[in-house]
C-alpha cells in the first residue's frame, strides 16, 4: 500500500508499507448511480446529473446513511470500504501508478486530460461525470477506480500507522521497494479520531496525478462536491 519514492506526483502521506487483509469482502462493480440512490433513499437530496451517472454531491455522512438504509432493506451488511480495501481493489495486483500501467489516458478513464501524466498523451476534459462502465474495468472487473467521481472510504484521514520492525521470515527478500523487515498491518481502519474522511481515485475534475492508485484526498464528513461519490462494500 502506498507509492515508491520515485513515483511522479508522490505525496508525503503515501508511505509504502505492507498490509494484510484477512477478511473477504465484495465491492460494487461501479460507483453508486443516481438511479440507485433514488431507489434506496426515496428522494434525490442533492443535485442530479442523469439517472445513470454516478451520484455526485454526496457527503461522507450521506454515503454512510445510504449504506445503512440499503443494509436494512436487504438484511445484509453494506458499508463503505476501508482505505486499504479500496487500494487493494483498485490495484488488482498491480504496483504501477495506475492499474492501467505507468500512465493513463482519457480513453481509459474520465479525468481532466489537459496535463498528461508522466509521458502520457494529452486528452480531453469532459467536465462532467459519465455513465459508469464507459471504460474497460481493471483486471478484477471493477469500473472507474480511476476518475469519474472521487470515492469516499470509511477511514479518517491521518498518517499511515506503520507496524514496528519485525523478524524477517525465511526466504523473504526486499521487493517493490518495501522492506521485508516490517510486519504487515492487519486490516487497518485508519486513526480512531480526526476531522476529515478520505477520498480515493480522483474524479472528472482532477488531473491524472490525483487519480493514482496511491493518492489520498480528504474532506470533512459533511463536505460534498459535484465530483464526490462512492461505491459500496459488502461483507462476505
Amino acid at each position: 500500500m502506498g507509492s515508491p519514492e520515485g513515483e511522479v506526483g508522490r505525496r508525503e502521506d503515501e508511505t509504502r508499507h505492507l498490509v494484510k487483509i484477512t477478511k473477504g469482502f465484495w465491492l460494487g462493480e461501479t460507483e453508486v448511480t443516481d438511479r440507485e440512490w433514488r431507489r434506496v433513499m426515496g428522494t434525490d437530496r442533492f443535485p442530479s446529473d442523469g439517472l445513470d451517472r454516478p451520484k455526485g454531491w454526496v457527503s461522507w455522512d450521506q454515503a454512510s446513511l445510504f449504506c445503512r438504509d440499503l443494509s436494512r432493506a436487504e438484511k445484509k451488511r453494506y458499508r463503505l470500504p476501508t482505505e486499504a480495501e479500496w487500494e487493494y481493489s483498485c490495484r488488482a495486483g498491480t504496483t504501477t501508478p495506475f492499474h492501467t500501467g505507468a500512465t493513463i489516458g482519457t480513453d481509459q478513464a474520465n479525468f481532466d486530460g489537459s496535463s498528461p501524466y508522466s509521458g502520457g498523451v494529452k486528452g480531453e476534459n469532459r467536465d462532467r461525470p459519465v455513465r459508469p462502465g464507459s471504460f474497460r474495468p481493471n483486471a478484477w472487473g471493477l469500473y472507474d477506480m480511476h476518475g469519474n467521481v472521487e470515492e469516499w472510504v470509511a477511514d479518517r484521514y491521518g498518517p499511515y500507522k506503520l507496524p514496528g520492525s519485525g523478524t524477517r521470515s525465511q526466504g523473504q527478500s526486499e521487493a517493490n521497494g518495501i522492506s521485508p523487515d516490517l510486519n504487515p498491518s492487519f486490516d487497518p481502519m485508519g486513526p480512531p479520531a480526526g476531522e476529515k474522511r478520505i477520498l480515493r481515485g480522483g474524479g472528472w475534475f482532477h488531473l491524472a496525478v490525483v487519480c493514482r492508485s496511491a493518492c489520498r484526498n480528504a474532506n470533512s464528513p459533511g463536505g460534498r462536491t459535484g465530483y464526490t461519490g462512492f461505491r459500496v462494500a459488502l461483507d462476505r
